[in-house]
């Protein structure tokens, strides 16, 4: 064999052994995405499917659906998928099995792009007309699948109808809710705004009168509440379930007290692991979202009483802890239009997470009033987190965020809050540690404190702080539990801590002061003393009296409105130079803030790690040196708007 040839199978050779390595590397690289597919496929058990061309009488596959969710959730078991696609379910779905673990949940969820709306009403034809713009339909109590809700009244603890009567059924017209009149005469003042219902009940129907201005109600979409809730667990411990990309309307939820069983348009009961995200929940007669008491002996009254005894009712059966309830995260839903409250629950929501989401139009009818009304209410808020979350236009009775008996532990961080007429924040009943950072709440009553041990840190208020007692008592725990340390009457307000904030105040007062039955008010007293520090006063605001070397700085004109644009909201805003001249402010830590004097506990995060506000509203870092006081850091001396919601 002469050169040539040689060096010819040389080639030959290096060229097929090139060729089978390619080979096996293909052969791999197929086999590779070969099993990635099917681990992603067999990252469940099993995938259930749900669709409007489907039939119960299916296996439930994709290609042969179930046609109802509740179907679905009838055989779900832990670790299964199901899939609902596009369409309107008219159904209340009542969870029969959960999940095991947060690695072993049951999800619900849409298809992405695909619209799913499930719906507590149906439509109803053969409207008769009265007069003008008044129309009749009489209903069959047979239409409903169990209470005729036209004849079920609202009623419960802390619910003043102002010797009125409500329903819980609701008329709706294209979608959006009517408002219930007292009487028929009510209807002959027509209302184009938010036209007008009334009904008459005998023995086995009901009578609809309602306005429609404009409108002939058989050519339009009038629907009727048919079901009390939507989604929600009718027995305790149906645990860790995930319900992702819903659109929940229309449900004749019940009053929903924290000294009663509590629920919502979507509940868990008395459960722990649920999470709720990117769903659009609107239309509930009284509550959106519910993780309240419903394990609790509900013989109790509507009192102080009745609290401490849920309490201890929970402490002494074993059922309130970490390991059997709470740890729910509520996270990037759209909530609206509720008449009591946006999110609620008594204990349940106990080391659960709320964060971003946008809450508004919470009791607007304004035709009822009760003490349980706010875009979130919570009592027992044990190291809940709430941030980043947008809370807006709320009824006379409406806060914004109210935390009320024992929130624990509780970090209330970088929320947007305003025009909420009944307050941005209120804080009731609570021996802390609390935690409030970098909020802007933009109201009329942006604070309101009838607790101990409170810390505020790096918020705007842009009116007077409204400080109060109370006299009633309540329970403080062991550090990051719901094991009860010991019982305290929260008489006089104090040990409470203020830095680095900036207060605005139209009636250029920083705190107001309030009292309940009569009792005075001592706020900063040797046994409880007041903290102030590194404060800014603004537009004319005057300083309190108790801080040492305040910053008053009068020559500030900022206009603290919210402004709604297309894309979301503004403030008008300006980082004076000056407000970090020869100052020298801190950066707030779990150190520098100490322990609270009653509950002798250290302000930290849930889990237990140190607190350090070096982030600003936004997410950006403070200046380590001389952090700017307020929620913003580093923003322009320019006067300009700048979107405070969505976040970017």
């Amino acid at each position: 064999m002469n050169k040539i040839q040689r060096a010819k199978s040389y080639l030959r050779s290096i060229l097929s052994l090139v060729l089978l390595v390619t080979f096996i590397s293909c052969s791999s690289n197929k086999t590779f995405k070969k099993n990635e597919k099917s681990e992603e496929k067999n990252s469940f058990l099993k995938e259930i499917h749900v669709a409007k061309n489907g039939s119960d009488k299916n296996s439930g596959t994709k290609e042969k659906p179930f046609l109802t969710i509740q179907k679905a959730a009838d055989i779900v078991k832990a670790g299964d998928l199901v899939i609902v696609h596009k369409g309107t379910y008219r159904e209340s779905i009542t969870p029969k099995n959960g999940g095991e673990s947060n690695e072993k949940r049951i999800i619900y969820k849409t298809v992405k792009g695909e619209k799913v709306i499930i719906k507590g009403s149906e439509i109803v034809k053969g409207w008769k007309k009265v007069s003008g713009d008044i129309w009749e339909k009489e209903i069959d109590d047979s239409y409903f699948e169990n209470t005729n809700l036209f004849k079920e009244e609202m009623k419960g603890h802390w619910f003043f109808p102002q010797g009125k009567s409500y329903h819980t059924g609701v008329v709706y017209l294209n979608g959006v809710w009517m408002k219930e009149a007292q009487n028929e005469k009510e209807l002959d003042e027509l209302n184009k705004e938010i036209p007008l219902w009334f009904v008459k009940n005998d023995d086995t129907k009901t009578v609809v009168f309602a306005q429609f201005p404009d409108v002939n109600p058989n050519d339009a979409t009038v629907e009727i509440n048919t079901k009390k809730t939507l989604f929600h667990a009718q027995k305790s411990g149906v645990n860790y379930i995930t319900i992702n990309g819903f659109e929940f309307k229309h449900a004749a939820t019940s009053w929903s007290a924290p000294t009663q069983p509590q629920t919502g348009m979507i509940g868990a009961n008395w459960a722990k692991g649920w999470i709720i995200e990117n769903n659009e929940i609107s239309y509930s007669r009284s509550a959106g979202i519910c993780f309240g008491r419903a394990a609790i002996d509900t013989t109790q009254v509507m009192s102080a009483y009745g609290m401490i005894a849920s309490f201890k009712y929970a402490e002494n059966y074993g059922i309130w802890n970490k390991e059997k309830v709470g740890s729910h995260i509520i996270r990037n839903n759209k909530i609206s239009n509720c008449g009591q409250a946006g999110i609620v629950g008594n204990m349940g929501t106990a080391f659960s997470t709320i964060q971003g989401n946008e809450i508004s139009e919470i009791n607007t009818l304004e035709n009822y009033r009760g003490m349980e009304q706010a875009g979130i209410k919570l009592h027992g808020g044990v190291d809940v987190i709430i941030k980043d979350n947008c809370v807006y236009n709320t009824g006379r009775m409406a806060r914004g965020i109210w935390l009320d008996w024992t929130g624990q532990g509780a970090v209330i961080s970088n929320n947007l809050i305003f025009n909420t007429k009944a307050g941005s924040l209120y804080l009731e009943v609570n021996h802390g540690p609390i935690f409030c950072a970098n909020n802007i709440l933009i109201n009329n009553k942006p604070f309101t404190n009838r607790s101990r041990g409170t810390a505020l840190v790096h918020n705007l208020f842009s009116a007077q702080v409204l400080i109060a007692n109370t006299t009633r008592s309540s329970p403080y725990l062991y550090p990051h539990s719901t094991k009860i340390d010991d019982y305290y009457v929260n008489s006089q307000p104090g040990d409470d801590i203020f830095y680095n904030n900036i207060f605005s105040s139209p009636k250029k007062i920083a705190m107001k002061f309030g009292a309940s039955k009569g009792d005075s008010i001592e706020y900063n007293s040797d046994k409880l003393p007041l903290t102030m520090g590194g404060n800014l006063y603004i537009n004319e605001t005057k300083a309190y009296t108790i801080e040492n070397n305040p910053q008053v700085i009068s020559d500030d004109n900022l206009d603290l409105k919210i402004i709604k644009k297309e894309d979301g909201f503004y403030l008008e805003w300006a980082n004076n130079p000056k407000w970090t001249e020869n100052t020298n402010r801190q950066i707030v830590t779990t150190e520098k803030l100490g322990k609270t004097v009653i509950s002798k506990l250290k302000f930290e995060n849930p889990d237990g790690s140190l607190i350090k506000i070096d982030t600003d509203y936004f997410g950006n870092p403070r200046d380590e040196n001389n952090p700017t006081p307020g929620p913003f850091e580093g923003l322009s001396s320019e006067k300009k708007l700048i979107k405070v919601w969505p976040k970017s």
